[in-house]
């Protein structure tokens, strides 16, 4: 008499021949746990051989986990690429490899979770991707805050009939009524 377990609870006594129809039906899958008198502890279904024999014909092994070949998983390069364009547009470049080092980090964490586990690299991507929008959001502010700073400054220079760049002073206004010019006093001689 074999027992199984179904939804975290045991199920049983059942026959072997019942046990193999639930298998086969698909009702019970094949890696459910499965127990009967003389076994040391529960197993797997698709472990013991005389239940998957009745069920498939034979052993029915399991898959081996993804190991990617030739040893441990390979440092994404764009992900790398991502990083030093970003850690460049902080100190040297701004917006030019800024805007790339996003471009790269998001290409490069995609192809990072498409790899199955063969590619690593994900916290490089990320570095890239804040340095790059960083760097992009400041160089915006200082551009917005340079447009502002001009702005202001040629209406302080309008406002105040100061002299703006490139022009010429004003003329003096002739007076609308004369100014009387004095006469010379005679100085006497001794």
């Amino acid at each position: 008499m074999w027992y199984y377990s179904q939804n975290g609870q045991q199920v049983g006594p059942v026959s072997q021949e019942e046990l193999q129809a639930f298998l086969r039906a698909g009702s019970l899958p094949l890696d459910s746990n499965v127990w009967r008198d003389g076994m040391v502890g529960w197993v797997s279904a698709n472990q013991v051989p005389e239940l998957m024999a009745g069920v498939s014909g034979g052993y029915l092994p399991q898959p081996a986990p993804y190991l990617p070949m030739g040893g441990p998983p390979a440092t994404n390069s764009m992900a790398q690429t991502s990083m030093i364009l970003g850690i460049l547009g902080i100190f040297v470049a701004f917006i030019f490899t800024a805007v790339p080092a996003i471009i790269c980090g998001h290409i490069a964490r995609k192809q990072i979770r498409e790899s199955g586990g063969a590619q690593i690299g994900d916290g490089l991507a990320l570095t890239g991707l804040i340095t790059g929008y960083l760097v992009t959001l400041l160089t915006l502010i200082f551009i917005v805050g340079a447009l502002i700073f001009f702005f202001y400054l040629s209406n302080e220079i309008s406002s105040s009939g100061g002299v703006g760049v490139g022009s010429s002073p004003p003329a003096p206004s002739s007076p609308s009524t004369p100014v009387p010019v004095p006469t010379p006093v005679p100085v006497p001689t001794p």
